[in-house]
C-alpha cells in the first residue's frame, strides 16, 4: 500500500447494504484540524501534452474515486466505476463520501460506515469504504480507522485517539485502543499497524503493531516510521520535494537506502509492484512548475528498469490484470511479465480505489 490522496463517483456495479448500522458511539468527532495522514505530498503535475492511449481498456470494471461535483452537494468523493474499451468513468449513486464532522467521513450509502482520509470499494463488501485500501483486511471484510476524541471534558482540542476495526460481516465495530494520539497505516493479517502522531500537526513517529482481536500492542520501530507497511517492512520516501527512498526491515530494524537522487532530481515513490519491487516516478527539472517524468521499477537498491514517461499519483491495486497506477493524465497498466507501461484510459482527477473486478463477475 501506499497511501492515497482521494476523491470519488456514480453507476457501475451498485454496492449493497449487507452491513449492520455502526455503534451509536461512531457518531462523528469534531476537531479544528485533521489528523496527519501517512499519504505523499501533492503528486507531480505534468508539463508535456497528454500521453495517447496506447492499448484497450480489459475488459472489467475498476473502482476509481474523484472529488465530487456540486450535484451532490458538499460531499468531498464519489466513487464510480471504469470500464468499456476506451475506459470510460460512470460514477456510482451508492459511492457518495461525506464528511461528517471537522474530521471523519461517513458514506451516504446505508448503514452508515465512518473512516477517515479517503474511499476505496470492497468488491467482496460490494461497498464504498471511507478508508484507504491499506487499512482495509486482505479479505475486503473488515477495516480499521483512528478516531480523535477529547480525553477530558475541559480540553480545548482531542488529545487522543480511539482504533476502531469495523466488521463489514456483522455491522460491530469495535474500540480496540484508546489512547495517546495513533494513526492507523495498515491492515495485514499478521495485525493492525500504528504510528504516533502529534494531532493537529503532521508529525508522526515510532511504529506499533495491534492484535485486531485483543487490541495488544507492541512496538516495532522507533523515530520517523510513517510509510508503506509491505512483507516485513516499511517503505519511507523522504525529502520535500521527496529524493530518498529507504526500506526498513521491521524484524531487526535494519535500513538499507534504495534511492538516493542526485541534485536536481526526484524519487517519488507510488507503490510496489507484485513481487515487492518499488515503482518510483523520477523527475528531473523544477519539481514544482517544470519536472519530466519518467517511472522505474527498481529490482535492487540503485539498480531499475525503465517502463515509460507519465507522472503519476500512486498505484492503486495489483490484480490478476497486473499493477494499475492513477495518472496526472489517465489511467495506466502494467502488464504481469511487461516492462512497458500501457496508458488504457484519459480518465483524470482521482485515484484507482480497488482491484479490477472481470466484467463477468
Amino acid at each position: 500500500m501506499v497511501v492515497m490522496v482521494v476523491f470519488a463517483g456514480c453507476g457501475g456495479p451498485s454496492p449493497t447494504a449487507n452491513v449492520g448500522s455502526p455503534s451509536p458511539s461512531l457518531s462523528p468527532a469534531t476537531s479544528p484540524s485533521p489528523i496527519p495522514s501517512p499519504s505523499p505530498s501533492p503528486p507531480p503535475t505534468p508539463t508535456e501534452r497528454p500521453n495517447p492511449i496506447t492499448a484497450p481498456f480489459p475488459a472489467c470494471t475498476l473502482p476509481y474515486v474523484k472529488p465530487a461535483s456540486t450535484e451532490v452537494g458538499p460531499a468531498p468523493l464519489r466513487g464510480g466505476f471504469v470500464s468499456g474499451k476506451d475506459g470510460h468513468w460512470t460514477a456510482d449513486p451508492a459511492g457518495v463520501v461525506d464528511k461528517a464532522g471537522d474530521i471523519l467521513m461517513a458514506t451516504r450509502a446505508k448503514p452508515t460506515l465512518y473512516g477517515y482520509s479517503s474511499a476505496t470499494y470492497s468488491a467482496a463488501a460490494k461497498r464504498w469504504l471511507p478508508v484507504p485500501s491499506d487499512q482495509i483486511r486482505s479479505d475486503g471484510l473488515a477495516y480499521a480507522y483512528s478516531e480523535p476524541f477529547k480525553s477530558t471534558p475541559t480540553a480545548v482540542l482531542e488529545d487522543g485517539t480511539r482504533i476502531r476495526v469495523v466488521s463489514l460481516v456483522d455491522g460491530t465495530s469495535r474500540v480496540i485502543y484508546s489512547g495517546t494520539s495513533r494513526s492507523v497505516v495498515a491492515y495485514k493479517p499478521e495485525g493492525i499497524y500504528v504510528v504516533a502522531i502529534t494531532l493537529h500537526s503532521d508529525v508522526s513517529h515510532g511504529l506499533w503493531r495491534l492484535d485486531p482481536a485483543t487490541g495488544r500492542s507492541t512496538q516495532l520501530l522507533d523515530g520517523y516510521a510513517s510509510g508503506l507497511v509491505d512483507r516485513g517492512g516499511v517503505w519511507i520516501n523522504t525529502g520535500i520535494p521527496p529524493t530518498i527512498l529507504v526500506r526498513t526491515e521491521i524484524s531487526t530494524r535494519v535500513s538499507q537506502t534504495w534511492i538516493d537522487s542526485p541534485i536536481d532530481s526526484f524519487a517519488w515513490f507510488v507503490g510496489l509492484d507484485p513481487n515487492g519491487h518499488p515503482i518510483v516516478n523520477v523527475g528531473q527539472g523544477d519539481f514544482f512548475a517544470g519536472a519530466t517524468w519518467r517511472v522505474y521499477v527498481y529490482t535492487s537498491p540503485q539498480s531499475r528498469t525503465l517502463l515509460g514517461d507519465a507522472a503519476l499519483r500512486q498505484i492503486g491495486a495489483n490484480d490478476s490484470y497486473g499493477t494499475w497506477f492513477a495518472g496526472e493524465d489517465g489511467i495506466y497498466l502494467l502488464r504481469p511479465g511487461r516492462t512497458v507501461l500501457d496508458k488504457v484510459s484519459n480518465v483524470t482527477g482521482g485515484n484507482v480505489a480497488g482491484p479490477c473486478t472481470p466484467a463477468s463477475a
